[in-house]
Parts: structure tokens; C-alpha cells; sequence
């Protein structure tokens, strides 16, 4: 996932279907969070700034090789 427009930091929490945590990170505009360990399915991402909080569901449709992986930061 990359993030853009953020004026501040922002904690990045990414939930799976059943709403459990998975993940979490403190990201700034321009950063990408890693999602390449996450399995195929439905995710919910909880961005919180210090005025703003944005919530987005996207798919993970593909688990990447360890090939396609080395060296990137991949988004979905």
C-alpha cells in the first residue's frame, strides 16, 4: 500500500475480515507499508493522522513468489 497526501505521520493498521489486527506502522506521505506476507482475502486499512482517519477495504488477490518479492516494496 502507498500513501500519499498524508500531512503528518499516520498509524496504518491493516485488519483481516474478522477484524483482528495483522499489522501496524507509523507511515508518512510517500512511504509504502509491505502487505506482501498477507494472504489472498479481504482487509480493512485503518489510516490515523492528527486530525484525520481514513478507513478502506481492498484485495489481496495474489501472494507474490519469493522471486517477485526480493528487493520491492509491493503493493495490492
Amino acid at each position: 500500500m502507498h500513501f500519499d497526501g498524508i500531512e503528518d505521520d499516520a498509524t496504518a493498521t491493516v485488519y483481516d475480515i474478522t477484524g483482528r489486527k495483522l499489522m501496524e506502522a507509523t507511515v508518512k506521505s510517500g512511504e509504502s507499508l509491505n502487505v506482501a506476507d498477507l494472504a489472498k482475502g479481504v482487509y480493512t486499512l485503518i489510516t490515523v493522522s492528527e486530525n484525520r482517519t481514513f478507513k478502506t477495504q481492498f484485495v489481496k488477490s495474489k501472494t507474490p513468489s519469493l522471486h517477485e518479492t526480493q528487493g520491492k516494496l509491493l503493493t495490492p
